[in-house]
């Protein structure tokens, strides 16, 4: 199984490989650049670095894994664009990963922490939100995710949840009012991966839950 992911969501421009050998060991590889504005010069060279890298070529990979937003609206649009490209050609399968379920992937990768709030700036006052638990190494979402003003987000029962998102650092305050607690860490810093969307991509296709280039469409929410 050889899995390509592309993550162009927010500020970072990104790329994961997953590839397996003949025994079935695989491993990940993945190039993770902040580069705002740089996206469309970038991503497709990291792509090709990662492919010889592995030694493989496009016809080798097995599917298109990308970060189907919500985000940047020009991001979101140059991921859709380009898996639709990629699988087009050579008839491959796509699966689109919610960013926002990529940034909690990530965190839950980077700190191991299981109960994550995440929301994100998407101007005009509003934030992109959802909630999430880690099952089995990989985060679900408990709630629909939503565009909603920071003071109106969907309540959560109180526990050890952790704040994930550049929205925790804009509207803390209005956040902590909302849900009537402290999280008990933030980090607002955190971007979406492609490591993360390949992450929940494997689990996936290994179970069919892709569809056809056609269909791998962005999700803005707004």
């Amino acid at each position: 199984m050889n899995i390509l992911a592309i993550e162009t969501s927010s500020s970072a421009c990104s790329a994961a490989l997953y590839c397996e050998n003949p025994e079935g060991i695989g491993h990940t590889i993945s190039i993770h650049e902040i580069a705002p504005m740089q996206h469309t010069s970038i991503i497709l060279p990291s792509i090709q670095s990662l492919l010889e890298q592995a030694g493989l070529s496009i016809s080798d990979i097995n599917a298109i894994a990308f970060g189907c937003g919500p985000g940047s609206f020009t991001g979101i649009r140059i991921a859709a664009s380009l898996a639709q490209g990629l699988a087009y050609a050579d008839d491959m399968p796509v699966i689109p990963v919610s960013s926002l379920a990529a940034i909690a992937q990530a965190a839950y990768i980077e700190n191991g922490w299981e109960r994550l709030l995440t929301a994100v700036d998407a101007r005009m006052g509003q934030i992109y939100w959802c909630a999430f638990e880690v099952e089995k190494g990989l985060v679900k979402p408990l709630i629909n995710e939503e565009l909603t003003a920071p003071e109106a987000v969907e309540s959560i029962n109180a526990g050890s949840w952790y704040g994930i998102g550049d929205a925790w650092d804009i509207y803390r305050p209005n956040l902590v009012s909302a849900i009537g607690f402290e999280p008990a860490q933030i980090d607002a810093g955190r971007l979406p991966s492609a490591e993360a969307v390949l992450s929940i991509a494997r689990d996936r296709y290994r179970k069919g839950e892709w569809v056809s280039a056609d269909k791998a469409l962005p999700i803005y929410l707004r």
